[in-house]
């Protein structure tokens, strides 16, 4: 709330009589989704007077007093309750798990460092190649870096929720006992009734572990990130990398530009498209497509391309430059990319029109025109004398950590220092990045780490 002399109030939605006036110095850094809190948040569903239906950090506590249980909703949360409660002797027959429709999850495995250029590989190729959405689906399914529950029903939602294969092979334990009804409109002691008025016995006395708190399904239209006065922190398309959407990164990113370029409104939003966060595949797909446009552009930014190869906590970070040069080259020339994003295009065009079939502001098309405009964009460099990258002014230090000599990964922490180093020399050039530097910087990286042991 603003007050007459233009400082701020801050209020809380947790105790009323809680209150404070700040004065907003630069900017305010807003939330997207608003404040969420387990503690004043509503369930979506009617709950029966005698029924016991708790939220996910209670059910240590009391899940040994029940014999029945019922996990409701499909994201990370009710993917740990139900693991947990395998792990902790209850059989697969008395857990049932309650979802709105299935969901594809990401191999955990297959987005480490030593598997990432391989599997970037396989989308690259998936892309390429796949005349359908079901085919490129289970291409992915084939190759190991999407799973499912039940091979007999194919996933329609995708949130970006990743797996390991210990955990995949947990939740199949339960497949027979996975409700497919829709949502849950009320919650009774021994059933559960669904919005097309099915209903489906759960047994007297069924503990409800409420999973269905999903910030993917609040989230609202997306809006512009900088404002002269306001930064509102939202999911960055520019680093998509077929992984689930990372909040950590974005919020990196959007901080990055903001400190080397704290007055280029326009500049920073060309450079950091918002991005609704997925629910289904196709948002995935469409998502990934805005960023594999957005690429080159980012690589002719010496500032952010460094930022992006180097800095925590990307992916790319932890690859070795021998490891980056092969990504890219694995992405082939010019008229090979054109026509996989075509490709791509296709497959997921049809589908993503009949999700959002209305056009708006968060449509596909608008961010499509924003990519655009950002590929039209001229090379960004830092002129502000407040904002020092140089290796003079952070000091290039030791890495933490030890290296060898050999092909295995650098620490992260080399990584950061070498990502300072970098970027201190390529901050004042327009030139696109430079894999030559990269690696002769490296190379002293790995040198002084040996010294230094």
């Amino acid at each position: 709330q603003t007050m007459l002399d233009g400082r701020k109030t801050l209020s809380s939605i947790v105790d009323s009589d809680w209150a404070r006036n700040v004065v907003v110095r630069r900017k305010i850094v807003d939330s997207y989704l608003g404040p969420m809190s387990v503690g004043v948040r509503k369930a979506p569903f009617h709950i029966a007077a005698d029924a016991l239906v708790i939220t996910p950090e209670k059910l240590p506590l009391i899940a040994a007093s029940h014999t029945s249980h019922a996990v409701l909703g499909s994201s990370r949360a009710a993917v740990e309750c139900v693991i947990w409660l395998l792990q902790h002797g209850v059989p697969p027959e008395s857990v049932h798990w309650v979802i709105a429709e299935d969901m594809w999850f990401v191999s955990y495995e297959s987005m480490q460092p030593d598997k990432y250029v391989n599997t970037a590989k396989i989308f690259w190729n998936s892309f390429a190649d796949c005349k359908s959405l079901p085919e490129l689906e289970f291409a992915l399914e084939d190759a190991g870096i999407r799973y499912r529950v039940d091979s007999a029903h194919r996933p329609t939602a995708f949130h970006g929720v990743s797996v390991t294969k210990q955990e995949i092979t947990q939740l199949r334990r339960i497949s027979h006992n996975i409700v497919r009804k829709g949502r849950v409109s009320e919650v009774m002691v021994d059933r559960l009734v669904f919005g097309n008025e099915e209903e489906v016995l759960t047994g007297t006395g069924t503990l409800y572990i409420d999973c269905t708190e999903d910030w993917v399904s609040q989230a609202p239209s997306p809006v512009q990130i900088y404002d002269t006065n306001h930064i509102t922190m939202q999911l960055v398309r520019e680093i998509a990398d077929n992984g689930p959407p990372c909040s950590c990164f974005s919020a990196s990113m959007i901080g990055y530009l903001e400190a080397i370029y704290p007055t280029e409104e326009s500049k920073k939003n060309l450079l950091a498209t918002p991005m609704l966060p997925p629910r289904s595949v196709v948002e995935a797909l469409r998502n990934e497509l805005c960023s594999m446009k957005a690429r080159p552009n980012i690589r002719a930014n010496r500032a952010v391309a460094n930022f992006l190869v180097l800095g925590r906590p990307g992916r790319l970070s932890s690859l070795r430059t021998a490891d980056l040069r092969q990504l890219f080259k694995d992405r082939g020339d010019e008229d090979e990319r054109r026509q996989v994003l075509a490709n791509l295009d296709r497959l997921t065009q049809d589908s993503f029109a009949k999700l959002h079939p209305s056009p708006s502001a968060s449509t596909d098309a608008d961010a499509d025109a924003c990519q655009e405009g950002a590929l039209e964009a001229s090379p960004c460099a830092s002129t502000e004398a407040e904002f020092d990258l140089s290796p003079q002014a952070l000091g290039s230090g030791r890495s933490a950590g030890s290296l060898t000599l050999d092909n295995t990964p650098y620490n992260l922490d080399s990584a950061s220092t070498l990502m300072r180093q970098f970027s201190g020399q390529s901050m004042a050039s327009s030139a696109p990045f430079d894999f030559d530097e990269l690696e002769l910087l490296e190379q002293r990286q790995i040198l002084r780490a040996g010294l230094a042991s």
